[in-house]
């Protein structure tokens, strides 16, 4: 729109003030009628602009749902052909864009009512133009020349007075997308990044947790009055159903939240004060979901070092197989397959 509006916008506002001028120096009644139009103008661009800014608002909000049915459905695609609910989810995404089909219809009628507004307004100012002008060619204040030239000007004269109107409208759409975008870059942080936050460069490991609780909403706390210390060094495992915080307390550690009281100390210093990068930078964290991106096993498996080289990446590679195999074998020795606490109830730091 800056680029593809802005330069015709001006283009029009400076042909409106030069036919204004001209036609004034021929008839100054007859200017007066001419850009008698305009306040209606500018009354029907307010009236409609503010609803096809809510109409494509919504219009932005039911394809975003559409959209999130397909995301939804092909992301969980086995679970949706496993019970049998293709048509369901079908049924679901043609119900989100006939809601979306719709508002668009409603959208267009607004539009068509608009221009069909400025046309009867434009038509009506060019009447009365003629109309006053033919008595002043009676008259003798105005020849018939003048007046031919006077409707010439007045031609060019409505034209841009309507692309404007125009203009303003079709920007609707435009706006009502950069509303959504700058809602979403106005959202709050979850965490906020101390400024003269401390630099670090490799963590000894001495981690504590005084007193913390954290809950996701406010309400419900999902950690109350979590303590512990661990020294540098030391191997700690945390076990529990699920549903009790694991994974909640590593999001802690490594910032995505911060924890509602208490506080969590890495090398005797409050994780709040450090730089947020430097300080994600001394985890490695296994993910219960497995997450490859579009490119090589080995891109991946160096995600969080780009720079590293190809004997490092393979050493990361069999580490991760040899240790893999360790704890399978610990599992099936020590948690047989009918125990209550399952794979998914453990996780390591």
């Amino acid at each position: 729109m800056a680029v593809d509006g802005f330069i015709p916008f001006v283009a029009s506002g400076l042909t409106v003030a030069g036919m204004i001028y001209i036609i004034a120096l021929l008839d100054s009644q007859l200017a007066v009628v001419a850009i008698a139009i305009s306040p209606v103008l500018y009354l029907g661009a307010r009236t409609f602009n503010s609803r096809l800014r809510n109409q494509w608002g919504d219009i932005m909000h039911l394809e975003s749902s559409a959209f999130s049915v397909v995301q939804e459905a092909l992301s969980a695609l086995r679970v949706v052909k496993a019970f049998g609910q293709e048509e369901r989810e079908q049924q679901r995404f043609v119900r989100h864009s006939s809601e979306s089909f719709s508002a668009r219809v409603r959208a267009a009628w607004s539009e068509g009512a608009f221009d069909l507004v400025i046309g009867i307004t434009t038509a009506a100012g060019t009447a009365a133009v003629l109309f006053l002008g033919i008595r002043h060619v009676q008259s003798g204040t105005l020849t018939l020349g003048e007046l031919m030239m006077v409707m010439s000007y007045l031609a060019q004269l409505f034209g841009p007075l309507a692309s404007l109107s125009e203009m303003t409208a079709r920007a609707q759409r435009s706006l009502a997308s950069a509303e959504r975008a700058f809602a979403l870059l106005d959202e709050t942080h979850d965490v906020v990044e101390n400024k003269n936050g401390v630099p670090i460069s490799r963590a000894s490991g001495a981690v504590t947790l005084q007193d913390v609780c954290f809950a996701y909403n406010g309400d419900n706390p999902v950690l109350s009055d979590i303590s512990f210390a661990i020294k540098p060094g030391t191997r700690v495992g945390i076990m529990g159903m699920t549903g009790g915080g694991k994974s909640t307390l590593v999001s802690l550690l490594t910032r995505f939240h911060d924890p509602t009281k208490g506080q969590i100390l890495l090398d005797g210093v409050n994780l709040r004060d450090y730089k947020l990068a430097d300080l994600r930078n001394q985890f490695g964290i296994v993910l219960q979901e497995s997450i490859l991106f579009s490119t090589s096993i080995g891109e991946n498996i160096a995600y969080a070092r780009p720079g590293a080289l190809q004997h490092e990446i393979m050493s990361s590679s069999l580490a991760c197989r040899t240790a893999m195999a360790r704890w399978w074998v610990s599992v099936e020795c020590n948690y047989p397959e009918d125990s209550a606490s399952g794979l998914r109830s453990r996780e390591l730091f």
